[in-house]
């Protein structure tokens, strides 16, 4: 995961983008390992932020100027509507 970037906390996990990879990583704050990679589908993932109430994650795209909706409770993370 290179280019870290857009980094958020919630639950005792960290989220961050990976602007080169077009993922969104999950670190465990215990461990202080990368414990998911959510894939999403976009060239340039750059900022995000959570919402914890609906328990999604949202990234924008720098390149596609489209917003992610992740679901990381979804196997693997799943891309949303």
């Amino acid at each position: 995961l290179r280019r870290p970037h857009g980094i958020a906390e919630a639950g005792g996990k960290v989220y961050f983008t990976s602007e080169t990879t077009g993922v969104v990583g999950r670190a465990d704050l215990k461990t202080m390992k990368v414990d998911n990679v959510y894939g999403t589908g976009q060239a340039g993932s750059h900022m995000l932020a959570i919402d914890p109430v609906a328990l999604r994650i949202y990234t924008t795209d720098m390149f596609g100027s489209s917003v992610t909706a992740i679901d990381p409770q979804g196997i693997g993370g799943q891309l949303m509507d």
